[in-house]
C-alpha cells in the first residue's frame, strides 16, 4: 500500500520583512536611559521612606526605654521582683541589728520573687513566653499542613507511576474476515487496505506504554529540614527573650 500511494512533495518560503524606524538609535538610549532614572528615582524614595521610618523606630524604642526607666525608678512595684546582691546585704544588716527580715522567703514568695540569674521563670514571664509559643505554634501548625500536603500529592502520583510501569494491551474482541475478489488497480489497493485492517486486529495494540509516563519529582527533604531549624531557632529566641529583658533591669538597676 505503501508503494501505490509514495509521491514527493517540496516547498519553497520566501520572508520578506520591511523596517521604517521613525527614531534615531540616539534618542532609543535617551528614552531607555530616563525609563532607567525613573525606576532608580522610585528605589530611592523608598530608601528615604525607610529611612524616615527607621528612625521613628528608633525614637520608639528610646522612648520605650526612658519610660521604663521611670517606672522602674518611681515604681516599687514595676519590674521589682528580683533578690539582688543589695537586697541579701541589707536584709542580713536589718537581722543583725534586730529589726524584722525578710529573708528566707515562704514558698508562696519564691514563686514570684527571684535571683536575677535563677533559671526558672516568673509568672509574669512565663506568661509572656507562652503568648509567644502560641503565635509560634500555629505558624507551625500551617507550615505542617502545608508540608503534608505536599507529601500526599508526591505519593498519589508515585502511586499512579508504580502500577503504570505495566503496559496495556488490547485485542480487537471481534475479527472480521474482508474478502476482494477481482483483478486490476484499484483491486490491489482495495486488497492492500484490507490487509492493513486485518493486521490491527490481529496484531497487539498498546494502550498506555511506560514511555509516555513521567516520574514524579522527590520533595526537597532538605528544605523541609531547614524549615523545622527555623522554627527550632524562633522557639529558642522566644524561650531565651524571657530571660533577655531581665537585662533591663540589670541596666537600670
Amino acid at each position: 500500500m505503501k508503494k501505490e500511494f509514495e509521491f514527493n512533495m517540496s516547498a519553497s518560503v520566501r520572508f520578506e520583512i520591511n523596517l521604517n524606524s521613525s527614531q534615531s538609535v540616539h534618542d532609543m538610549a535617551q528614552k531607555i536611559m530616563e525609563e532607567v532614572s525613573q525606576d532608580r528615582e522610585r528605589v530611592l524614595d523608598l530608601m528615604g521612606l525607610l529611612t524616615y521610618v527607621g528612625l521613628f523606630l528608633l525614637l520608639f524604642l528610646y522612648l520605650k526605654a526612658v519610660l521604663y526607666k521611670n517606672r522602674y525608678l518611681h515604681s516599687d512595684d514595676f519590674d521589682n521582683f528580683y533578690i539582688t546582691k543589695q537586697f541579701v546585704e541589707l536584709d542580713r544588716k536589718f537581722s543583725t541589728q534586730g529589726k524584722p527580715a525578710v529573708l528566707p522567703l515562704s514558698k508562696k514568695e519564691a514563686l514570684t520573687y527571684i535571683t536575677p540569674y535563677y533559671l526558672r521563670l516568673t509568672s509574669r514571664e512565663r506568661r509572656t513566653v507562652m503568648t509567644g509559643l502560641v503565635s509560634v505554634l500555629k505558624h507551625m501548625v500551617m507550615g505542617g499542613v502545608v508540608i503534608a500536603l505536599d507529601l500526599m500529592v508526591f505519593w498519589v502520583f508515585d502511586i499512579l507511576h508504580y502500577h503504570a510501569q505495566t503496559e496495556i494491551v488490547a485485542r480487537a474482541p471481534l475479527v472480521v474476515d474482508i474478502q476482494v475478489n477481482g483483478s486490476g488497480y484499484a483491486s490491489d489497493i482495495f486488497k492492500d487496505i484490507v490487509a492493513s485492517f486485518d493486521v490491527l486486529q490481529k496484531g497487539n495494540i498498546t494502550i498506555l506504554s511506560k514511555k509516555c509516563l513521567m516520574e514524579p519529582l522527590e520533595p526537597e527533604y532538605m528544605v523541609y529540614l531547614f524549615i523545622g531549624f527555623l522554627y527550632g531557632l524562633v522557639c529558642f529566641l522566644v524561650v531565651a527573650g524571657g530571660y533577655a529583658k531581665r537585662l533591663q533591669r540589670f541596666v537600670c538597676a
